[in-house]
């Protein structure tokens, strides 16, 4: 299998979508559900400015406001089965704060890989990142690491500095293997997934 083609079947693994193109926070709802191209969903009651699906095919993308403490609810509704596994925000709640953003993308992650990556996800100085005028942010090597369930020290990439600083794209390609740890990570590929809990947001 050449690398072109190992692209896309990395790519059909998550809804035809690169790493690149998934945000991990965003503002808008409608907009990162076009950027996206899927449609928005909410999850049973939970008002939609607190917890929303974005589905496009096969793949299916839980993002909550930092502040909404019960995220997990939301994620055992979408996900279904949770067990041996954190929920977590992506892009740690006071990081996705601090740079102005709505929401940010929830994931099952590997708890042991998790709890490593704990320290580096707040904000390395206080009110350091002024004003943010983009509208979504995507992952960086320790993020995406993290969802690959690596732990922090095991990086290939060696030990990052703390914090988080706004990628505007994400070029690196996933590999069958690491597209498919992404997908049990997306909460893909539980059963017990009850979709009849999501409704269409119409604006």
């Amino acid at each position: 299998m050449n690398g072109a083609t190992t692209e896309n079947a990395a790519r059909q693994l998550l809804g035809g979508l690169s790493l690149g193109q998934i945000p991990i926070a965003g503002s808008k709802r409608r907009s990162m559900a076009i950027n996206c191209g899927g449609e928005l969903y909410r999850i049973g009651r939970i008002p939609a400015n607190r917890a929303f699906v974005i589905i496009r095919d096969n793949l299916r993308l839980l993002y909550v406001a930092p502040a909404y403490a019960n995220y997990r609810y939301a994620a055992k509704k979408v996900f279904g089965d949770v067990a041996g596994y954190d929920v977590d925000h992506v892009l740690g709640r006071r990081l996705t704060e601090q740079y102005g953003y709505w929401y940010t993308l929830v994931t099952r992650v590997n708890y042991q890989a998790n709890r490593s990556h704990g320290s580096y996800e707040r904000p390395a100085l206080q009110g350091a990142s002024g004003i943010n005028l983009d509208k979504f942010c995507y992952t960086d090597a320790r993020i995406l690491g993290k969802l690959l369930g690596i732990p922090l020290s095991k990086l290939p990439t060696g030990k990052p500095s703390p914090g988080y600083s706004i990628v505007r794209s994400h070029e690196r390609f996933l590999s069958l293997s690491e597209a498919g740890r992404l997908r049990r990570c997306l909460g893909m590929d539980g059963p017990g997934v009850h979709l009849d809990c999501l409704h269409p947001i119409q604006r």
